[in-house]
């Protein structure tokens, strides 16, 4: 029996990097994609999300996971998670990105694909503007952008 410490949630540990085997074949897919360039902070979270960190998250939070994490710091299955983990875009670049298709998210300085990051889009939808609720720190004074939701990484 180990004497590791279970991730948060109670599951499997939640890697969302895909095997070595798979990613030449996702890095030429990526290259076909529109790119849409990440933030410091959201290269941050690709990383933690790509090896495990995030368990449970299997990507960034769509809006409803956001809004409960920011309004009673818990995912929508109610799981206590104080720190939205979300994907931006500048409001051009969202809005021509349409809902069902995928992105590869890309170094904002230099403009290479991040380990051929693949988001499949399920929903772009704009965040509420929070407020200086006091009972809402991850989120207080949050700007609202557009953001999208994320199933998978290569």
């Amino acid at each position: 029996m180990s004497k590791l410490v279970a991730p948060h949630g109670g599951g499997p540990l939640k890697p969302l990097l895909l095997p070595r085997t798979e990613r030449a074949e996702e890095i030429r897919r990526a290259k076909k994609l529109k790119k849409v360039p990440l933030t410091s902070r959201e290269v941050s979270d690709l990383f933690m999300l790509a090896m495990g960190a995030y368990t449970p998250l299997d990507g960034f939070m769509g809006e409803q996971d956001w809004r409960g994490c920011c309004t009673e710091m818990k995912t929508s299955s109610g799981l206590f998670w104080p720190i939205p983990i979300t994907l931006s875009a500048q409001h051009a670049s969202a809005a021509s990105i349409v809902a069902g298709s995928e992105i590869a998210l890309a170094d904002p300085a230099s403009g290479a694909l991040l380990g051929a990051a693949l988001l499949a889009l399920g929903l772009a939808w704009q965040a509420a503007l929070v407020g200086d609720d006091p009972h809402t720190p991850p989120c207080r004074g949050e700007r609202a952008r557009r953001r999208a939701t994320g199933s998978g990484f290569a």
